[in-house]
């Protein structure tokens, strides 16, 4: 049962860092933006550190066999993931709810711990967008949507690649786990770098801003439909 709750938890932190754009969001809303990019960088380095605790399972699962006959796990991630992250986009308000407690209490008390005193203060709703608004914003951030997906593919392809190498050459299986930092880091450094600077530039537009993070965890939607056609290619070709 191992392989089935390691593949499950490793969508949910998939699920965790795809909400950041929301952590940011929360910050914006309670007028104290440096909070929701506290949370966001909260969220996302504990998500991505998390992932790499995944190592030893990962040869845990490969020493011990436990994919034989079992191959179609390694699509239960993104197949998981997209089912959780459009949850997240029906009860974004929700989610938005959470994270705004979680704002007030890094500024109220300069910790997360004590967000559930704000929750619930204040109600939040997210409603829908003009055509023409969401038709501009999306034209104008078109390329930069495209990127996002783009470099979603080897993040969420990273897990499932790397338990399929590992189970078909377990002789490298050292070299192979390991080297889920490197695709990781790539990822990383390529948001952190150019994404995250052009989203940071439309933060003072709230309704853009709102719109325009949508459509980030839309483009992670697309990066993960991508990933699993990838995977199932990758899957066939070494098989």
């Amino acid at each position: 049962m191992i392989e089935y709750f390691v593949f499950f938890l490793l969508a949910l932190l998939f699920l965790i860092e795809a909400s950041t754009p929301y952590a940011r969001l929360a910050g914006v809303e309670i007028g104290r933006g440096e909070s929701g990019f506290a949370l966001q960088n909260i969220l996302s380095f504990s998500s991505r550190i998390l992932t790499f605790m995944f190592m030893p399972l990962i040869g845990y699962i490969v020493d011990h066999s436990l994919l034989i006959n079992k191959e179609y796990l390694v699509y239960l991630v993104p197949v998981i993931t997209i089912f959780l992250i459009v949850l997240l986009l029906v009860f974004r308000n929700t989610v938005m709810s959470i994270y705004v407690s979680l704002c007030r209490s890094i500024v109220e008390d300069g910790s997360v711990f004590s967000f559930y005193k704000y929750f619930g203060v204040s109600s939040i709703y997210i409603g829908g967008y003009s055509k023409t608004k969401s038709k501009r914003v999306f034209c104008y951030f078109n390329k930069y949507l495209l990127l996002i997906a783009i470099i979603y593919i080897p993040y969420y392809s990273c897990w499932p690649v790397i338990v399929t190498l590992a189970n078909e050459f377990p002789e490298y299986r050292a070299t192979i786990i390991s080297s889920s930092a490197l695709l990781n880091g790539f990822s990383t450094m390529f948001m952190t770098l150019v994404i995250d600077p052009k989203l940071t530039q439309v933060m003072s537009r709230r309704r853009i801003t709102t719109y325009l993070y949508d459509l980030t965890i839309k483009a992670r939607l697309v990066a993960l439909i991508m990933s699993f056609g990838f995977i199932y290619l990758f899957s066939a070709f070494i098989s």
